[in-house]
């Protein structure tokens, strides 16, 4: 059986060094220009990148009722493109901004608190903290 490839551009130096049992297919310049132009138009954004789930799945683990929304939570921000706190503003209308790219979110209901630090840049998305409330007020969330 022979292997196929679509080869869009490549040097001839590079095309003598394909194995005999590859068969080749060279596409005209125009149509290689008509493809690349989809790839384009049709590539999507980078979403982001969530550090780490365990944290949320070891908070879930002690607190059940807490396994769902961190969940939803979870899937939401990583099917999100967040390029500025505005972006974030948006989506959760509830969410508050700390200093050097912190966000706190509340997550059902304010019964829990979820501070994370984002590097808009990278699309990172780093959780800081997951806890009850009350375990948030005991803690200083722009340094933690």
């Amino acid at each position: 059986m022979r292997k196929h490839k679509r080869v869009y551009a490549m040097k001839n130096s590079a095309l003598k060094k394909l194995k005999k049992s590859t068969k080749v297919t060279i596409l005209g310049t125009s149509r290689i220009d008509s493809m690349l132009n989809d790839d384009i138009i049709n590539q999507k954004e980078a979403t982001m990148r969530i550090i780490s789930r365990r944290t949320l799945n070891e908070f879930a683990s002690k607190h059940s009722a807490s396994k769902n929304l961190l969940d939803a939570w979870f899937h939401e921000v990583k099917k999100a493109v967040w390029k500025s706190p505005a972006d974030i503003k948006a989506e959760y209308k509830s969410a508050d901004f700390l200093k050097n790219n912190r966000v706190v979110f509340n997550i059902g209901g304010n019964n829990y608190r979820l501070i994370v630090k984002i590097h808009y840049n990278v699309k990172a998305v780093y959780i800081r903290f997951v806890g009850t409330h009350a375990e948030y007020n005991k803690i200083n969330a722009e340094k933690i």
